[in-house]
């Protein structure tokens, strides 16, 4: 995930994130760990919404409602 997000590849994070928190096996500290990586890339999106990126945009509404599912 971290390549992703330094090329700005929001998609690629967010399925990254996505296919580590669906492992059934993690620890404590790995799901400590998806969390803070989860709201570093939130905060990401966020910092790239108010630059007026659409793809930071469009993958933060993708973020929001995949962790309503």
């Amino acid at each position: 995930m971290s390549e992703a997000l330094r090329t700005a590849d929001y998609d690629a994070a967010i399925r990254s994130l996505q296919a580590i928190k669906a492992r059934p096996d993690l620890t404590p500290q790995q799901q400590m760990a998806i969390h803070e990586s989860s709201a570093a890339l939130e905060a990401r999106l966020i910092e790239g919404m108010s630059r007026g990126d659409p793809k930071a945009k469009a993958a933060y509404e993708r973020l929001r409602k995949s962790r309503r599912n």
